[in-house]
């Protein structure tokens, strides 16, 4: 036998020798620790309440007042919105002001070039100076004109008078006239009778004519007014600020000097920005919520803080598109932080109820889409799905099912908790803080 086979089997030996020790050692157990073990205490059992018993903290539902309110977002707008037009063809002569700039009633803005407009006021004058003229007269008179007065008709009316005298001394010398002058005089008195109502009807005539003349020297006038675009005069009042003047913002402007606008092209925007309109559109479900009065919480990306609305239009008609009706409230803003455009989000406060169950934020349990607390009932839970409603960053309404002022609910230590756990008051119950 070789030295390689010897030590091969020698190996193969001392294995199945340490296999068949540590069997039997397993077997029969550590002799040399056989009494240590049998000296040891028997491991100690807790009761039910000590080994299954879970720690949790828990608060009672605080019946408070709380606002009910219609989540909805929409446009600021200006209070009026204004696109100023031209009202006569010209030339940007002057930009009297630009965007941003806030302009009290009346204000000029553009002035258009005044030349061709003042050579028709020119114009129109010499036509009615023409007028007047025919008639006799320098200046139209403040009062109505008596047609017998004027010189025409003067004169139409003196030769009539003569030629009705020379027929009546005809018609007295009997005999001594013959037909022949007769019919002279008389065909004279009918001619003069004839001029005298031409004159009449002239002289009325001139007077239409002057006083269409007078139109066109108005008119004239007025174009040569219109080439100064002004800021329009408002008639009504701010709501709410009836002692604050209005004053215009320039939105946009749409001309620049040396530019060529017609009558009717928008030459600016202004926007009344002190009080702001926000148009929302509000389901039809909510038609009978909805009251003139009502007030709103307004929020817009530029402030953390919310701004204050009034609900002051109520549109009549619900859009068959999209079943939603419009609503319109005011908004404050002499200070001008708001601006027209902006999107915002408004809280309508549609009424107060004043017993409203509520419980702290920690004590939903939320899971699989199911909201739920845990309702602490001797000492056991009941799981409970509920229905959230209004909540603050302290605490949130119990809208379904109704619970009872006395109810305690499971704030901490409910993540370990399943219908009927037992459990363990860690704490006396707390209360929360003091309604507001």
């Amino acid at each position: 036998m070789s030295l390689k086979r010897l030590f091969s089997w020698f190996g193969m030996a001392s294995i199945t020798l340490l296999v068949f020790v540590g069997g039997y050692w397993l077997i029969a157990g550590n002799p040399f620790h056989q009494r240590e073990r049998e000296a040891l205490p028997p491991w100690p059992t807790s009761s039910v309440e000590q080994s299954d018993a879970a720690a949790v903290t828990v608060a009672p539902v605080v019946h408070r007042a709380v606002e009910r309110r219609i989540e909805v977002v929409g446009t600021l707008h200006g209070f009026e919105e204004v696109s100023l037009a031209a009202k006569v063809d010209g030339r940007v002569l002057k930009l009297l002001h630009d965007v941003a700039e806030q302009l009290p009633p009346g204000e000029p803005i553009i002035e258009l070039d005044p030349t061709d407009f003042l050579l028709s006021v020119r114009q129109a004058e010499k036509a009615l100076e023409v007028e007047l003229a025919r008639l006799g007269l320098k200046a139209v008179p403040d009062k109505e004109i008596d047609i017998q007065q004027l010189p025409a008709v003067v004169q139409a009316s003196v030769r009539l008078e003569n030629s009705r005298l020379r027929l009546d001394r005809v018609r007295k010398a009997g005999g001594a006239a013959s037909p022949e002058d007769i019919s002279e005089r008389l065909t004279e008195t009918r001619l003069a009778e004839s001029e005298l109502e031409n004159q009449i009807i002239l002289a009325k005539t001139s007077l239409v004519s002057i006083q269409l003349k007078q139109e066109a020297l108005a008119l004239a006038k007025q174009q040569l007014i219109d080439t100064i675009i002004r800021v329009p005069s408002p008639s009504q009042k701010l709501p709410g600020h009836q002692s604050s003047p209005i004053t215009y913002t320039i939105s946009h402007r749409s001309v620049a000097e040396g530019s060529f606008v017609r009558t009717g092209s928008e030459v600016a925007r202004l926007v009344i920005d002190q009080v702001l309109k926000l148009r929302v559109q509000i389901p039809e479900r909510h038609t009978a919520d909805i009251q003139l009065g009502q007030k709103a919480s307004v929020l817009t990306a530029a402030y953390p803080e919310p701004f204050v609305g009034t609900v002051t239009r109520i549109f009549p008609v619900v859009d068959p598109v999209n079943r939603t009706f419009e609503v319109e409230m005011l908004i404050d803003n002499l200070d001008r932080r708001l601006k027209p455009g902006s999107f915002a989000k408004a809280s309508i406060i549609i009424r107060l109820d004043e017993q409203a169950p509520t419980v702290p934020l920690e004590a939903i349990s939320y899971f699989a889409g199911v909201n739920k607390i845990y309702v602490l009932q001797g000492q056991t839970v009941r799981s409970v799905p509920v229905s959230l409603g209004e909540q603050s960053t302290t605490w949130v309404e119990i809208r379904e099912p109704a619970l009872p002022k006395e109810t305690l609910v499971v704030v901490s230590g409910w993540s370990k908790l399943v219908d009927g756990s037992t459990v363990r008051v860690r704490e006396p119950a707390s209360t929360l803080p003091t309604p507001r």
